[in-house]
C-alpha cells in the first residue's frame, strides 16, 4: 500500500514560481491552478504578488494580470471546501 504523498508538483511549482521569473510579461494564474494549491501556498503567493504589485506601473499589463491574479486567489480562499 503506498503513503498518500502531499508535495508540490510541477503545476504547484509553476503556480508559486511564476511571479518571480523575470519575463516581460506576466500571465494570470486560473482558478484551476490555484485550487490545487494549499491555503498557506495561497497566501503566500498573494504577499509575494502584493509585493511585486507595488513596484508596478499602474495602467500596465502587468499590473492588471497581478490583479487579476489576486482576485483569483480571492476566489480561490474564499470557496468553500468540499464536504465529504
Amino acid at each position: 500500500m503506498r503513503l498518500a504523498f502531499f508535495g508540490i508538483g510541477p503545476l504547484q511549482k509553476a503556480a508559486m514560481f511564476a511571479v518571480k521569473t523575470k519575463e516581460k510579461t506576466m500571465r494570470v494564474i486560473s482558478q484551476t491552478e490555484l485550487s490545487r494549491l494549499t491555503r498557506a501556498q495561497l497566501f503566500s503567493l498573494y504577499t509575494q504578488i502584493r509585493a511585486i504589485l507595488a513596484d508596478l506601473p499602474q495602467g500596465s499589463p502587468e499590473y492588471e494580470f497581478a490583479l487579476r491574479t489576486l482576485n483569483n486567489i480571492k476566489i480561490a480562499l474564499f470557496r468553500k471546501a468540499p464536504s465529504p
